[in-house]
């Protein structure tokens, strides 16, 4: 049996969430306000009202500064500012589908489904 991360937000009564390894050794201190393990080493993490992505020694993948990610492989991550969605690729550290889009839906891992002005289309990743 695996686990799931919650829908919701964490309730704030739980306070400064930190992070430890499989060996329970500390590789963050409690600084962020959410903290949920993804794929592999890829850990998203909330600092206020925004979000980023980190690895398991907590190093930078995506900095604390979108509205919402959705990491939909162990690669690639949707990502969404000022009300825009676009595709970051997480091994390169690099956007690769610009962040314009409406709203994005995962085909497979060359294509995504993307609307923008109320027009859908595949798009190659």
């Amino acid at each position: 049996m695996g686990f799931s991360n919650p829908n919701g937000d964490k309730p704030d009564s739980i306070g400064k969430l930190g992070i430890l390894d499989n060996n329970r050794t500390i590789i963050s201190e409690p600084v962020y306000d959410d903290v949920r393990p993804e794929y592999d080493s890829t850990i998203l993490v909330k600092q206020g009202q925004q979000w980023g992505v980190v690895n398991n020694q907590n190093e930078t993948l995506l900095p604390i500064e979108y509205q919402a990610i959705d990491i939909i492989t162990s690669t690639f991550s949707l990502v969404k500012l000022n009300n825009r969605w676009g595709v970051f690729d997480l091994q390169e550290g690099e956007l690769i589908l610009p962040i314009e889009y409406d709203e994005l839906e995962y085909l497979s891992l060359t294509q995504i489904n993307a609307r923008k002005n109320n027009q859908w289309s595949i798009v190659d990743i």
